[in-house]
């Protein structure tokens, strides 16, 4: 009887902190639901709802973002974004890290489109802007510049420089910066570092969450790869 009663009682208590849990969580979850529509901070669903009652532009800009990004999580790949999106996220340009972000995007487009002249335009604007942005993304900016000095524009001292640069502002993992060495190893004529490095990409990037850019990724991967593959084959035939 007495092991009985203590087990009943214990459940008791079990369940009474369970529900007292639960309860606990569910008005903390409604109090922060409740924070975040007050517009006391641009980070808050408040203050963004604030700002598209204000018809506020940096609100617009910062909505066409998102959109791009969901839209780009989603599978699109950067050549097929909304143009009317694009333009709408690079006008009123406020001087923020906004601005920033909406080149790269266009960037991620023209290179997708194979518009390097835009390609130049945007990344060069990018680069511009990088000192409204965090270090991370900054050394994002000089990886990108690494490869298109490497691969699209054949400047070899440049595409060293860029990655230099990103190395400076913290040192590159082997995971991040599989392929901004290929790409420069490419570009001083190390074919085989650069092959061994593009493997290791391919083998990293089924895990990249963004399939947009995952599309784009294996494109870039596939080209550079090809290149590297003609250039053996015109060494070999060179020397024989």
């Amino acid at each position: 009887m007495y092991s009985s009663t203590l087990l009943t009682s214990q459940a008791s208590i079990g369940a009474f902190a369970t529900n007292q849990g639960l309860l606990i969580f569910g008005w903390y979850s409604l109090f922060l639901g409740v924070v975040s529509l007050i517009p006391y901070k641009s980070i808050t669903d408040g203050g963004l709802l604030l700002g598209i009652m204000r018809n506020n532009s940096v609100w617009k800009r910062q909505l066409v973002l998102q959109r791009l990004i969901s839209a780009s999580y989603q599978g699109t790949r950067p050549r097929d974004y909304d143009t009317a999106l694009l333009e709408q996220a690079l006008a009123h340009p406020d001087n923020s890290a906004t601005d920033c972000y909406a080149h790269l995007y266009a960037y991620a487009h023209a290179l997708d489109s194979k518009d390097i002249e835009s390609v130049r335009l945007h990344l060069n604007a990018a680069l511009d802007l990088k000192h409204l942005t965090t270090k991370l993304f900054q050394r994002h900016l000089f990886c990108e510049a690494a490869y298109c000095s490497a691969v699209l524009m054949n400047e070899p001292d440049n595409a060293q420089h860029w990655l230099k640069r990103a190395e400076q502002m913290k040192p590159l993992t082997l995971k991040e910066g599989a392929f901004t060495r290929a790409a420069v190893a490419y570009s001083v004529q190390d074919n085989e570092t650069a092959q061994r490095l593009i493997e290791q990409c391919y083998q990293e990037l089924d895990d990249e969450p963004d399939a947009g850019a995952r599309i784009q990724g294996f494109d870039r991967l596939k080209e550079l790869h090809e290149l590297i593959k003609l250039r053996t084959a015109i060494v070999a035939k060179t020397v024989a």
